[in-house]
């Protein structure tokens, strides 16, 4: 069966739920208040969903936009890198804002804000938290570990695949699919802080930790 090309489903993973959940995050876990975005281009579809989620749950918690606390970067890691290294020499040189968190567009960006941040004399996560998005290797072995929003390249490409068999066997599939994106909490945010606390605690007075008394708030349990 011959297979019609113009028909061309979109896949992609849920941009706008895994940033609404980061800044949701901040804001009832970690009590964030001042959130600055760097955000990918103007114009880029993921981009502009991952905005979307970040302005929406400011909203959602009764805290405004501001466009002060908002700079573009871009994907590349050598230029995301530089630019983001300028946005938060503005943010915090130039324009002295009150920052206490910074969403990005990806974990190179996170990386490069917690370099820049830490090169300011400024602590993460303890001064300004830092959440990334792609959750790509770095951001697991950087000290401090990134808070980022998970997204399987390999279910992607497996989903994409089975899409186009799918079309090739003549079936109809949606204009649009859209895959989870799951929240990864790690030290950038604050979280595991709490739970290696805890464990040295207990390490020291050599007892068991009460398991039904732990406080599901520090979300330890879903540190990967």
């Amino acid at each position: 069966m011959a297979v019609n090309w113009r028909i061309r489903p979109d896949l992609s993973i849920d941009n706008y739920q895994g940033v609404y959940s980061s800044v949701e995050h901040l804001i009832k876990v970690h009590n964030r208040r001042h959130i600055a975005i760097l955000r990918g281009p103007i114009g880029h579809p993921d981009a502009d969903e991952r905005y979307r989620g970040y302005a929406n749950a400011l909203q959602a918690n009764n805290l405004p936009t501001n466009p002060d606390y908002e700079a573009q970067s871009l994907f590349e890691l050598k230029t995301a890198a530089k630019l983001t290294k300028a946005a938060i020499d503005r943010w915090l040189q130039d324009l002295h804002l009150e920052i206490d968190a910074v969403v990005t567009g990806s974990d190179y960006m996170a990386l490069a804000a917690i370099s820049a941040i830490e090169a300011h004399g400024l602590r993460v996560p303890e001064d300004i938290a830092v959440v990334g998005f792609d959750d790509v290797d770095d951001s697991q072995a950087s000290i401090p570990s990134v808070t980022t929003v998970h997204q399987s390249f390999y279910d992607l490409g497996r989903q994409g695949a089975e899409m186009l068999l799918a079309l090739m066997d003549g079936q109809t599939l949606p204009a649009r699919s859209i895959m989870p994106a799951q929240l990864i909490v790690r030290e950038s945010c604050g979280c595991i802080a709490k739970s290696l606390s805890l464990s040295n605690i207990v390490m020291d007075e050599h007892v068991e930790p009460d398991l039904n008394n732990l406080n599901p708030s520090d979300e330890s349990f879903s540190v990967i």
